[in-house]
C-alpha cells in the first residue's frame, strides 16, 4: 500500500495544542536555511496533561519514518503505520507536556469510530517531543472522495 501525501491532506490534518510560530523573510531578504537534521533517540514519554506555559510555541511539526527516522520528504510513504510525528517547541521547559490531535480536515472520522486521536508527550531537554507511530493502533479513513461515494 502506498500513503499519498496529497490525500493525507484532505483525509488529515495534525495539529499541536499551541501557537504555531511561522518565521517569514523580508522583501529581499534570503530565506532562512532550513534547520539541521535532529537526532532523536527515544520516544517522548506519555503524560497525562498538556503544560500551560505563556508563551511557548510550536515551531514545527513533521513526519519521519523508517528505520533511521528519515524526514519524509515525498509526496508518498509505504505505510502510515510507521509514521512518526516530531514537535519542535519554543518555550517549554524540559518535562514539560504538549499535546497533537489528528482530525480529519472533513469533520468526518479520521479512523474508525474516532472524531479525533490525541496524543500526549513530554518535552525533551531540546525542545523537542517525538511521537513514535502514533497511528499504529489506529485504522484510518483514507478517502479521496465524500463518504457517500465510497459506499456506491
Amino acid at each position: 500500500m502506498t500513503f499519498t501525501h496529497p490525500l493525507w491532506a484532505v483525509a488529515l490534518s495534525v495539529v499541536a495544542s499551541s501557537s504555531m510560530a511561522t518565521e517569514h523573510s523580508a522583501p529581499g531578504e534570503r530565506a532562512a536555511t532550513p534547520p539541521a537534521p535532529i537526532q532523536i533517540y527515544a520516544p517522548s514519554a506519555p503524560c497525562r496533561a498538556k503544560t500551560i506555559r505563556p508563551g511557548a510555541k510550536t515551531i514545527e511539526i513533521y513526519w519521519t519514518n523508517g528505520t533511521d527516522g528519515a524526514r519524509v520528504t515525498t509526496d508518498e510513504v509505504d505505510h502510515y503505520v510507521d509514521l512518526n510525528v516530531v514537535v519542535r517547541t519554543a518555550g517549554y521547559r524540559h518535562g514539560d507536556c504538549i499535546e497533537v490531535t489528528f482530525h480529519s480536515s472533513d469533520g468526518e472520522d479520521v479512523a474508525m469510530g474516532e472524531k479525533e486521536i490525541v496524543v500526549r508527550g513530554k518535552v525533551n531537554e531540546s525542545g523537542i517531543a517525538y511521537f513514535k507511530e502514533p497511528l499504529r493502533n489506529h485504522t484510518l479513513w483514507l478517502r479521496a472522495h465524500t463518504p457517500q461515494s465510497v459506499y456506491r
